[in-house]
């Protein structure tokens, strides 16, 4: 290591690495066989776990073994769906499930705490459509999609959408009820919004059960009858589903 600047990086980094990479299952690892790996004294790996756990990217599971931290989490959630393989699939659902409803439907996620849309897709056959940019100006508490983020984000994203947005409790009264239900019920309906527009959303996982975002639709109040929602219900199902 005799060319790297600051050692004690470079010795955390590869703390990271193993926890990272080597327990993608968070099994967790014990602290005497990381530092048996590595090669360092075990108060030395213990001194630098405590300070990757303070600062979020390093955790310990009820055995008291190391696993990775919520922000390590994090930059495999961001990695994930910044990846053009996942937008391509994206893509391509959300094109298939907005031709089927003939409504406009939007992917998001959390990004630093906000709401980022990722993808956005429009009905080509509707001549009265929803302009989705005044959509995407309301508060992240307006908003189905930006309601789910809220209900399924962890606490450190959670601690960020306060920071960035305020508590929630003037523009979401009953916002902790609200939260408790949208995370039973897996979804979150505003029938309509102030603006006459019927708005849907559901929160979408992977494989491992980890949130990647929220997928939500609109459509005028006018023209959503009950059937017209059960069905916008289901094609969002079955979407999440085929992301997942």
């Amino acid at each position: 290591m005799s060319d790297v600047p600051v050692k004690s990086v470079k010795k955390a980094l590869d703390l990271f690495s193993l926890l990272v990479f080597d327990d993608p299952e968070m099994r967790g690892i014990e602290l005497n066989v990381l530092a048996g790996r590595l090669g360092m004294p075990a108060n030395t790996a213990h001194n630098l776990l405590k300070t990757m756990s303070v600062c979020g990217y390093v955790a310990q599971n009820a055995a008291g073994r190391y696993i990775a931290g919520p922000k390590s989490r994090r930059i495999g959630l961001l990695n994930q769906v910044e990846n053009n393989k996942f937008k391509e699939k994206l893509s391509a659902v959300m094109e298939r499930y907005t031709a089927e409803i003939n409504e406009a439907m939007v992917f998001v996620t959390l990004h630093g705490g906000k709401r980022v849309v990722l993808i956005r897709t429009e009905p080509a056959l509707q001549v009265i459509r929803i302009d989705q940019q005044v959509v995407d100006a309301a508060s992240i508490y307006d908003q189905p999609t930006g309601r789910v983020l809220t209900a399924f984000a962890g606490p450190e994203d959670y601690r960020l959408i306060l920071k960035n947005y305020g508590v929630p409790d003037k523009r979401w009264p009953g916002y902790e009820r609200d939260m408790e239900r949208i995370r039973r019920e897996r979804q979150c309906l505003i029938l309509p919004d102030p603006s006459g527009i019927n708005a849907f959303a559901l929160p979408v996982s992977d494989n491992r059960g980890q949130m990647l975002g929220a997928i939500g639709c609109y459509s005028p109040a006018f023209r959503c009858n009950q059937q017209v929602r059960e069905k916008i219900l289901a094609a969002l199902r079955r979407a999440a589903a085929d992301i997942s």
